[in-house]
């Protein structure tokens, strides 16, 4: 039976991995972000689809970036990835945010403080819609896939669930506007993505 050194102990560790995934994931996002403005600068889109392409292409880098990764380092396939049920997930997802957003909405009415001003073309959200699927994208590569996995590993379910809903919901006190209890709210989403994670083990 091997020996592992204490260096390689160290190199295998927990803390080194999410360290090294962590530190690739943020090195990704900011050159990712300065090579893809660049490039799109020099093309005739105006600025929001220029941003709507810059998050396309950053968020796929994190992706192949996280399955690159951990197939080196872990040595196994990532089925985090798995395309199996994506067309059935998205579509029970879908209905299940409208549903939620819809009530949110409904309870704001019905407080008296929702009025509808103006009533859009569809196509005015598509472009936020796609910016704001391009973050979920990164926010659950960085959160779910490398935080909660690699903590899960070495502490369990019930402790990378607690840890990685707390970090989520203070990543999140840095938004506009952001309050106490909006921190709140979003730290209780963190803990129901983390919970859907580990059922599915699919992000």
């Amino acid at each position: 039976m091997e020996t592992l050194t204490a260096k390689q102990k160290i190199f295998n560790s927990s803390a080194t991995k999410m360290l090294l995934a962590l530190l690739i994931f943020i090195i990704v996002v900011v050159i990712g972000q300065q090579i893809a403005s660049k490039l799109l600068s020099l093309t005739p889109f105006d600025k929001n689809v220029r941003n709507l392409l810059k998050g396309f292409f950053v968020s796929s880098a994190c992706i192949l970036s996280y399955i690159l990764f951990f197939k080196n380092f872990e040595k196994r396939q990532i089925t985090e990835f798995s395309s199996k049920g994506l067309v059935q997930n998205l579509a029970i997802g879908t209905l299940l945010g409208f549903v939620m957003q819809s009530l949110t909405i409904l309870i704001i009415y019905l407080t008296g403080n929702y009025s509808v001003l103006s009533v859009n073309p569809v196509s005015f959200i598509l472009i936020p819609f796609a910016l704001m699927f391009t973050v979920a994208i990164i926010e659950e590569v960085l959160v779910r896939g490398i935080i909660f996995r690699i903590i899960e590993e070495k502490l369990g379910s019930y402790i990378a669930l607690t840890i990685s809903s707390l970090l989520f919901g203070i990543l999140h006190l840095g938004n506009a506007h952001s309050t106490i209890l909006s921190s709140i709210c979003i730290t209780t989403a963190g803990f129901l993505f983390g919970a859907i994670f580990i059922y599915s083990r699919n992000l």
